[in-house]
């Protein structure tokens, strides 16, 4: 979204602009080897595109945006880097992902391989790409800079977010809406609160890949609808629009549009302590209440919500059209006009 918004905003100034798109799935060797090939894989297939990637010509550019952690392997002299998140499970999540492998030698040994190999290749996109200004989406991805690189960014962008369009209709049922994450974005939270509201519905909306039971096994008074692709704006806002809050509970979250985007519409939001970014954008009280990760809290503060969420409406709305995407693209192309003018 940050890429097609930036993008279409440059070429309103007049600049030519191109989206350079990196696949995801090259930088998954579990995706494209099974059994006793995977754990080459694991250094030699991102050690090659890392490779690949230093060599590709981009010279015909004038200044290149980095704003995924792969494209910092890029090699330009101009670099404006606009940072969205580091490859989580190498950083910060490295230590849930090999928790994950416990118990599962080859399993574990793949994914120590995975995390410090990319830590290494990381390092070696470094020694030049520090030298670069480095813009983050939120505070909290700028602490994760400061810590793993020691790169202090020169400003914070927040996205947008804010959207006109998102709308009160009426306040039918509770919200979650996102990946369907059952342990980052912690589902299974969203799943044990509703269990001890049985009087009260729940939509849970978002897509997962691959299908899981406990997608199909929930709670009696909760509602899924899933899409294997991005949902219409139509269909988003007239489900933003029915909703009395939403419940977020995601952990370390980089910035979160979706809380925004429910502040659009003059929801209130539910969401954790340990939120990451989005404690960025809810004012606990006045937009929404930030609790204790746990079932019960969650559930008491959706409880609250749900029944008085309306007197925060107005105050959501504030709050949401601090967060546009014309304030965060006039920044992000300045900065960027000043990087071509620099001989």
């Amino acid at each position: 979204m940050v890429a097609t918004k930036f993008r279409d905003h440059l070429l309103n100034l007049g600049h030519s602009c191109d989206i350079l798109n990196i696949p995801s799935t090259v930088f998954r060797p579990e995706l494209m080897s099974k059994g006793r090939f995977s754990l080459p894989f694991t250094v030699t297939n991102p050690t090659l595109n890392f490779l690949d990637l230093r060599q590709r010509n981009v010279d015909c550019y004038d200044v290149v945006v980095p704003l995924h952690p792969h494209t910092l392997y890029l090699n330009h002299p101009n670099m404006v880097v606009y940072f969205l998140h580091h490859y989580r499970t190498a950083y910060d999540l490295a230590e849930w992902y090999l928790k994950g492998a416990r118990g599962n030698f080859a399993g574990m040994m793949k994914r120590t391989l995975e995390v410090y190999n990319r830590r290494f290749l990381d390092n070696l996109a470094l020694i030049r790409t520090r030298s670069f200004p480095f813009f983050a989406i939120s505070k909290s991805v700028a602490f994760r800079l400061a810590r793993f690189w020691n790169i202090k960014v020169k400003k914070v962008i927040y996205p947008g977010g804010y959207d006109p369009s998102f709308i009160d209709r009426s306040r039918d049922y509770v919200l979650y809406f996102g990946r369907l994450d059952w342990n980052l974005k912690r589902l299974k939270l969203v799943y044990a609160a509703a269990k001890q509201l049985p009087q009260t519905p729940f939509i849970i909306a978002g897509d997962v890949h691959p299908m899981r039971d406990w997608i199909v096994n929930h709670p009696s008074n909760v509602k899924i609808i899933l899409r294997n692709e991005q949902f219409p704006h139509d269909l988003k806002v007239d489900i933003f629009s029915r909703a009395s809050c939403l419940v977020y509970p995601a952990y370390e979250e980089d910035y979160g549009i979706v809380p925004v985007e429910a502040m659009s519409a003059g929801k209130p939001c539910v969401v954790c302590s340990d939120g990451g970014g989005v404690l960025e954008t809810i004012l606990d009280g006045e937009t929404g209440l930030v609790v204790e990760p746990s079932a019960e809290a969650l559930a008491k503060a959706i409880q609250e919500l749900h029944s008085k969420g309306d007197t925060m409406k107005q105050r959501c709305i504030e709050r949401a059209k601090e967060f546009s995407w014309t304030k965060c693209l006039s920044e992000l192309s300045n900065e960027i006009e000043t990087a071509i003018r620099q001989p």
